[in-house]
């Protein structure tokens, strides 16, 4: 649209705003934010590195997928699992069936992910990364700039968007993009843990809009516990 660079005045500033919202709370946010259809980015907080928790399941699908695109129905099955509802038994289950720490080397090469490395202890959780490879992530995994077929790309994206209210180990995964743009269809990978240094981090990705338009990277780190995190 000829206004479409309208979409995201004052944006910036709220974004700045939410950020200093949450200094005087006690949590450290980073915010980044992609219209793929005008290429405009707002970022705002500390977006450089994020440990990814259960969104390195993101790249453990990819990965899977890549190799095998033609799922057999259990593993379809345990994959859908770790989509929609953060299965970490799933995740732990194809990690060391594919090579571990491989894993987020051959995504990230394939995507050009500079700012994202392997585990320093080989567990998938403590994955880094930084909010922009994960916007480039998504962007390439929507577009088909990372390798996957639409078919295999549209596995991820489909589950993502019937992600459950609470993940397979109870904890609930609507916080962030899902409770604060409730009135838009997201498909979102959420992850959570603690500790990171003192903090409780909580990471919400996803995709957002009927069009698959926006993308959204969002992370909180705040010394205090889960509930109020």
């Amino acid at each position: 649209p000829a206004n479409a660079g309208a979409v995201f005045d004052g944006a910036a500033a709220r974004a700045q705003q939410a950020v200093s919202d949450a200094a005087k709370q006690g949590a450290q946010l980073g915010i980044l934010v992609l219209d793929r259809e005008t290429g405009q980015q707002i970022a705002s907080g500390q977006t450089a590195s994020l440990v990814t928790a259960s969104v390195a399941k993101l790249f453990i699908a990819d990965d899977l997928l890549t190799r095998q695109p033609n799922l057999p129905p259990a593993d379809r099955a345990e994959l859908e699992t770790m989509l929609r509802s953060s299965d970490d038994n799933a995740a732990e289950d194809f990690w060391n069936r594919n090579g571990g720490n491989a894993i987020i080397t051959r995504v990230a090469a394939r995507y050009g992910l500079t700012g994202t490395s392997v585990p320093y202890d080989g567990h998938w959780w403590n994955t880094t990364t930084s909010a922009r490879d994960l916007v480039r992530y998504y962007d390439m995994l929507l577009s088909g700039g990372g390798g996957l077929p639409p078919a295999q790309a549209n596995i991820i994206v489909n589950n993502l968007a019937q992600s459950t209210a609470n993940g397979i180990d109870g904890y609930p995964q609507r916080f962030g993009i899902p409770d604060g743009l409730y009135g838009e269809p997201v498909a979102v990978k959420q992850g959570w843990m603690c500790c990171v240094g003192s903090d409780w981090m909580h990471l919400s990705t996803g995709v957002i809009g009927p069009d698959r338009r926006y993308i959204m990277v969002i992370e909180s780190l705040q010394p205090s516990d889960d509930n109020a995190a």
